[in-house]
Formats: structure tokens, C-alpha cells, sequence
């Protein structure tokens, strides 16, 4: 009934359908069926409702979603569900009730992109979920960084180079982990990220969403970073900024973002 009727999700949430299933996951945590179906159900609710988004964040709902993942890590479609329920839960709608990451979200999510690196469908709304885990709660980047976000973050860029939608998201989580934290630059550099951006450049031109974060998460990446700002180079960082600035010269973000980017690889 909700899935793709809008008008649907905000009767059900009315109705009691968020509290609803934030209770049955509370008492059947064994049940997998359940744990499957109600994430699945919490991420068609949340999916763009912002009153609904609230509820969750009042009920629980981070905690239960999160208890899911680490109860259930086995079962990837499940596990794909709850990053997506995730991904809305702290999101913009609502994100200062929901964004702390005290319920251990953005552990539960590394591990899930871990352990199922080649689900396609889990690792883009995982990143999803990991980008706004860390967008803007400083104690998240830590955790991110520490459980080793950069890392599956880069893994996930490769292994599904072809899909623009998670090249954006992961260029976003790469982005916030090193707009703030000196170390993860040292790190991304380790772990190939410098690399695995501007392949998401090289990759998906047309695409106004990748080109303009995967500029800014290459700024961060390179800039008061001497070889970080290497490897951009002798990948072809420059060429490709050049390339977006033409191809995306009518939108403005791609734009800004390019120019800053030319200025860092000076």
C-alpha cells in the first residue's frame, strides 16, 4: 500500500504505522521474516515524509533498524533494507532527533557494506546511510573513519563503478570524512580514494550529481596534502575538471565546485 503512494504513507502514519512497527521489531528481534518485512516497511514510511521521519525518531526507530543489522547480518536483503530505512532516518528531514549515531548505526553499516560488498542494491543505500551518518555530527566521522568507513566507502567504488547513484553517495561519505579529519586524508590516500573518485568523474560525465560531489570530495581529499594532491594529478584530475566545467557550464554547483577544485590542483 505505501510503497509508492505518497498520499498512503501519510495515512499510515496517522494511523499508527510507524509506532506499530517499531514495536513488533522490539519484541520479535529473533524473527527474521519480521526483522525483514519491518525494515523494509520503515524505509517506505520514512521515504520522503517528514512527520512520519519525527515519529520514528521518537519511537526508536533508529535503535530497532540498527538491532536488525547486527542481529541479522547474514541476510542481505534484509540488511539492504534497513541501510535504506537508515539512509531516510538521517536524512535532512528531522536529522537533529535521529543523527547521533549513539544507537552504533554507523558501525552496523561499515559492517553491512563489508560483509556484502557485491549486493549492489545494500552497498548504493548504505552509502546513502553512511553519507548522512557523517554529513554533520563530528563524533560520526570519527566512528566512520575508526570502523573503517573510507575503506568500504573505496571498495564499494569499485566494485560497482557503473552506478552513478552510489559513486555520488560514496563521493559524499569520502567528502565528509576528510573535510574534517587531517588523518582520513592519509588514509583515503592509502586506501585508493583519490583514485576512485576521479574514476567516478572519468566514469559517469553526463551526470550533474557525481561530477559536482566527486569535485568536492577530491578538493578535500587533496587539498594541504602533497601526494594526495600527486596521485589527482597523474590520474587526470585536471583534465576531468576541465571536462566538467564544460559539459555542466549551465549548472552552477558543477560549476563552483570545478573551479575550486582547478584552484586546489594548481
Amino acid at each position: 500500500m505505501t510503497i509508492e503512494n505518497a498520499d498512503n504513507r501519510v495515512k499510515a502514519g496517522i494511523a499508527g504505522a510507524v509506532d506499530a512497527v517499531v514495536v513488533a521489531m522490539r519484541m520479535h528481534r529473533e524473527n527474521g521474516n519480521l526483522q525483514h518485512t519491518a525494515c523494509a516497511a520503515m524505509r517506505y514510511l520514512t521515504g520522503g515524509n517528514a512527520r512520519n521521519v519525527i515519529q520514528a525518531g521518537n519511537t526508536g526507530a533508529v535503535d530497532a533498524v540498527v538491532a536488525a543489522l547486527r542481529r541479522h547480518s547474514g541476510t542481505a536483503v534484509l540488511q539492504a533494507f534497513a541501510c535504506g530505512a537508515l539512509r531516510n532516518l538521517t536524512g535532512n528531514i528531522g536529522y537533529d532527533t535521529l543523527g547521533k549515531g549513539n544507537a552504533g548505526a554507523v558501525e552496523a553499516v561499515v559492517q553491512a557494506m563489508r560483509r556484502h560488498s557485491n549486493d549492489q542494491v545494500l552497498q548504493t543505500r548504505a552509502s546513502g546511510a553512511l553519507r548522512n551518518l557523517t554529513r554533520r555530527v563530528a563524533a560520526n566521522r570519527t566512528l566512520a573513519v575508526n570502523a573503517g568507513a573510507i575503506e568500504v566507502a573505496v571498495a564499494a567504488m569499485h566494485t560497482h563503478a557503473s552506478v552513478a547513484e552510489l559513486q555520488e553517495r560514496a563521493c559524499g561519505v569520502l567528502r565528509n570524512l576528510s573535510s574534517s579529519i587531517a588523518e582520513s586524508k592519509n588514509l583515503a590516500g592509502n586506501a585508493d580514494a583519490v583514485e576512485a573518485v576521479v574514476a567516478a568523474l572519468r566514469g559517469h560525465p553526463r551526470s550533474a550529481e557525481v561530477q559536482e560531489t566527486a569535485c568536492v570530495a577530491l578538493y578535500f581529499l587533496i587539498k594541504g596534502n602533497d601526494e594526495n594532491k600527486r596521485l589527482a594529478r597523474r590520474a587526470g584530475a585536471r583534465a576531468l575538471a576541465k571536462a566538467a566545467l564544460q559539459a555542466h557550464h549551465a549548472t552552477e554547483k558543477v560549476v563552483e565546485e570545478a573551479q575550486d577544485l582547478l584552484q586546489q590542483l594548481l
